[in-house]
């Protein structure tokens, strides 16, 4: 069975959203603190959807804008592939946030 290309880049938009989700509550905010309850999870995800949909919104109006100054080409206009691209960037993005504030390089918890 084959599964869409729109029902993939779905998953990985919905994906990354929890992504960014979990970095920025239990990495950047709590310092690396479980959620209290499913509930916030679930809503801490949602927001972060909802504001993971905007920053493509805003990504995908300005390369349409500028296309030449972000592509160097003419726009063909395949909104497929920019959210493929925009959605990639930003769960690379969380994961190296996530790798960084994670693991400290040997040696630099001497600085307490």
């Amino acid at each position: 069975m084959r599964v869409k290309v729109t029902a993939k880049r779905t998953c990985l938009f919905l994906f990354t959203s929890l992504v960014v989700a979990y970095v920025r509550h239990d990495g950047v905010t709590d310092q690396w603190r479980t959620y209290p309850s499913l509930g916030n999870l679930l809503i801490s995800w949602f927001i972060h959807s909802v504001g993971l949909f905007f920053f493509f919104v805003a990504a995908a109006f300005l390369i349409e804008r500028y296309h030449k100054f972000f592509l160097g080409r003419e726009w063909q206009g395949d909104h497929d592939d920019l959210q493929y691209y925009v959605v990639m960037t930003v769960l690379v993005a969380a994961i190296a946030i996530f790798a960084f504030a994670h693991w400290v390089p040997i040696g630099a918890d001497d600085y307490d």
